[in-house]
């Protein structure tokens, strides 16, 4: 017989439960972690105190953590915390009701254990669809997934070493070289022979490879949570202009247009 495991859903938390119980709903959720700001908390009243009600009123586990809204780095590292100590549960993420500080610290930690999540989820307020957020990796090949786990380690090329672990010749490894350097993975150092990780290989690498130590939140830069706010936006526009309940194809298709974009913008970017 196979194991069933339990549902997790971790949620960022500024004001809004609805989307929140909805989620417990949709997933049949066993398991509900709440992130939230107490400071905030205050001023928008007792509605978290609905949620711990309603956890018991299903006869839910539960879990709240308190944490600066704004604190970006703590919440990417509590998130990822989080999805390390539950490693028999099946994990959901909805970002619905959190601010954008919260969803940002929340969304990439979620990325860095993006094998571990099943679904990121948002729901539209005018529709209450939940909407499926991509989990964004970068898919380069295994060859040249394993130049970059060597130069994580080595800052001198060794063709011969190379040569070993990929069983190819110099020109090709001069050629994947070449392409990680145009896609900005990589970049040439101060004398010959030596190459630099940029930061995006090291959060590629620690996505792709759990035994690398974590890449820190600060690598990510201010630049890439503008580009997902940017994108963001449209996204919104573009879903207002489509009669909602009408055209589910014209929905996620948008979706999909978010996601390429995204991965696009980041490709240009040195992080």
């Amino acid at each position: 017989m196979a194991y069933i495991k339990d549902v997790l859903q971790i949620c960022p938390y500024f004001e809004r439960t609805e989307p929140i119980i909805e989620g417990l709903n949709k997933f049949s959720i066993d398991k509900l972690i709440i992130i939230y700001d107490p400071d905030l908390e205050r001023k928008t009243g007792e509605n978290i105190e609905i949620l711990r009600k309603e956890a018991r009123n299903r006869k839910l586990k539960l879990e709240d953590y308190s944490v600066n809204a704004y604190n970006m780095i703590e919440i990417c590292q509590l998130t990822k915390n989080i999805i390390d100590s539950h490693p028999n549960y099946e994990i959901f993420i909805n970002l619905t009701s959190g601010r954008k500080t919260q969803v940002f610290g929340v969304w990439f930690g979620a990325i860095q254990r993006r094998k571990r999540i099943v679904k990121i989820i948002y729901q539209i307020q005018e529709s209450r669809k939940f909407i499926e957020i991509p989990i964004i990796k970068w898919d380069i090949g295994e060859k040249k997934e394993k130049i970059l786990r060597f130069f994580n380690e080595n800052e001198q090329i060794n063709y011969q070493k190379l040569k070993e672990q990929l069983k190819i010749d110099k020109g090709q490894i001069n050629k994947y070289v070449r392409s990680l350097i145009d896609e900005n993975f990589l970049k040439k150092g101060d004398s010959k022979g030596k190459y630099i990780l940029l930061k995006k290989s090291n959060l590629l690498i620690n996505n792709n490879i759990n035994k690398f130590e974590d890449v820190e939140f600060p690598s990510l830069s201010l630049n890439a949570i503008e580009i997902f706010n940017d994108l963001q936006i449209e996204l919104q526009k573009n879903l207002k202009k489509i009669k909602l309940g009408s055209n589910e194809k014209a929905i996620f298709q948008e979706i999909k247009n978010f996601k390429r974009k995204f991965k696009e913008k980041l490709k240009t970017d040195h992080f």
